[in-house]
């Protein structure tokens, strides 16, 4: 319930960020606005995709469209799905609380919809998905309200960061 919060000293730091990681990989979404809704999440695609998960919580609309693709490509479906499902509950910070079937995803572009009485407009929300550290795929999800999002990508290798250095943003 709620999201974590960068804070400098006594004070909230002017920043928003989400995190997530998965084996081998750590990846943080950060935006100069502290009260942005932002969230993020990166998933490994070689990892086998719980289908039983999807007929759970997933919308028929979200099910038709896994079963609609070929065998071999459901697995990146199903966390193409799941990433954004995953972006869009940690940006509002209620997380698994939050029904999984009162909004859903069409993935090409990624687009959101929402039941009727949620009280969130799809016109708010922006999510890009990406293919990070050499096979995760990772999703940002930011209720932007319609002014756009610019996303810069970068990836370090922890073996060669130099702290002294900083981002090199």
């Amino acid at each position: 319930h709620g999201k974590p919060e960068a804070r400098l000293g006594d004070g909230a730091a002017g920043l928003a960020f989400n995190l997530s990681h998965t084996d081998g990989l750590v990846g943080v979404a950060v935006a100069a606005d502290p009260g942005l809704p932002l969230g993020f999440d990166v998933e490994p695609l070689g990892r086998r995709a719980p289908m039983e998960v999807a007929r759970r919580f997933f919308t028929a609309s979200e099910v038709g469209w896994l079963d609609g693709l070929p065998a071999a490509a459901r697995a990146e479906g199903f966390f193409r799905l799941w990433t954004l499902k995953e972006a869009f509950i940690k940006a509002t910070g209620k997380g698994l609380t939050q029904d999984l079937s009162s909004f859903w995803f069409s993935v090409h572009p990624p687009a959101i919809s929402f039941a009727p009485g949620c009280g969130e407009r799809p016109r708010d929300w922006c999510f890009v998905q990406r293919i990070v550290g050499g096979g995760c795929l990772a999703a940002i999800g930011v209720r932007d309200r319609g002014a756009g999002i610019d996303v810069a990508w970068s990836e370090l290798d922890p073996a060669g960061f130099d702290p002294a250095a900083g981002l090199g943003w």
